[in-house]
């Protein structure tokens, strides 16, 4: 568990009253973002009594912060297509949520999670183009390396390349360039089929897509929308005749990871269907739906029961006896 999530104790001096919070402090977009609660008054808490103001105000204090650091950044982003604020909200308490929950997690469990996610965007790209892979098998032959029987060696080339893309991807994430994008390619069809040769003005359009997203992005635009934009031009451009959806996955996979959205399957193949709205709807209509499925209310509402359960799994004190260190720490004047 990361330090960013343990609670601190403030002492605050009130009419000559001196009173002790329970603090909860997040760091976001370079900003202290904070919310506290009282615990008492007159002499400092106990352990006790801390953790158990961090079981009954815990969440809540999570909570407040949630709203403060996802009002700040609704506010705070430019829009191309007219705002829904209620759209980007949802968007935006997703991203802190998931953020949250992770740090609450273990390393190990913080492993398994990530891991999880590749595999199921792995086994869902793959099972698009054909191949036999069950999810379970996808997951046995990427840990253990055993094959099942009767599988085509395309498909396990289709798995073991696209596993290559996302050791490369969380390795050594980066800016994508024109020369990344080619290299996902290659990697994507490596052992499947020759990739072709692409022009160069279809290269010279594609560093101009990539130069107008990341122009937007340092003016401040939201980076959902212009990577939804972005898709949607790259595909009207039909940079490649085999693996282009696949490579445009794996490209949405870059832009998503370093802004902290949920990184999983369903955040790009969300982004591949918006592209075909895109081209029905309007683009302001077609933007904010599809935000709404990727941030749908019933994963916000899982990732705030399973933080829950996590401030319950670590400070109950009556469930954790042996629990020699509490996850708070007093400020320096107390």
């Amino acid at each position: 568990m990361k330090k960013d999530i343990y609670y601190r104790v403030d002492k605050r001096v009130q009419n000559g009253v001196v009173k002790y919070y329970l603090m909860r402090e997040v760091n976001s977009d370079s900003r202290k973002f904070r919310a506290s609660k009282l615990i008492k008054a007159g002499t400092p808490p106990t352990d006790p009594e801390v953790a158990r103001a961090i079981l009954l105000y815990g969440f809540e204090l999570e909570m407040k912060c949630c709203e403060k650091v996802v009002s700040y950044r609704v506010k705070n982003f430019k829009y191309e297509h007219e705002e829904s604020e209620k759209t980007y909200s949802q968007l935006e308490k997703y991203r802190y949520l998931d953020l949250r929950y992770q740090d609450y997690l273990s390393e190990e469990e913080a492993a398994r999670r990530i891991s999880e996610r590749e595999y199921h965007y792995i086994h869902e790209s793959v099972k698009n183009v054909g191949c036999t892979f069950t999810y379970p098998e996808v997951v046995q032959m990427l840990e253990t390396g055993k094959i099942p029987n009767g599988k085509y060696l395309r498909d396990i080339n289709e798995i073991q390349n696209l596993y290559r893309c996302a050791v490369l991807r969380n390795k050594n994430p980066r800016k994508v360039t024109l020369a990344l994008v080619l290299q996902i390619r290659n990697m994507i069809l490596d052992n499947i089929e020759e990739p072709e040769q692409i022009s160069p003005e279809k290269k010279a359009a594609i560093q101009k897509l990539l130069n107008t997203y990341y122009q937007k992005i340092n003016d401040g635009y939201h980076p959902a929308e212009q990577i939804i934009i972005l898709y949607n031009n790259f595909r009207k451009l039909k940079p490649f005749k085999n693996g282009s959806k696949r490579t445009l996955r794996e490209i949405i996979q870059y832009l998503v990871l370093p802004i902290g959205y949920p990184l999983e399957y369903q955040s790009s193949q969300l982004i591949v269907q918006a592209s075909e709205m895109l081209t029905q709807h309007q683009t302001k209509i077609s933007i904010p739906n599809i935000i709404e499925q990727y941030a749908e209310a019933g994963k916000i509402s899982h990732l705030e029961e399973q933080i829950r359960k996590k401030i319950v799994e670590r400070w109950d004190l009556q469930k954790n006896k042996n629990q020699k260190q509490l996850d708070f720490y007093l400020s320096d004047d107390c």
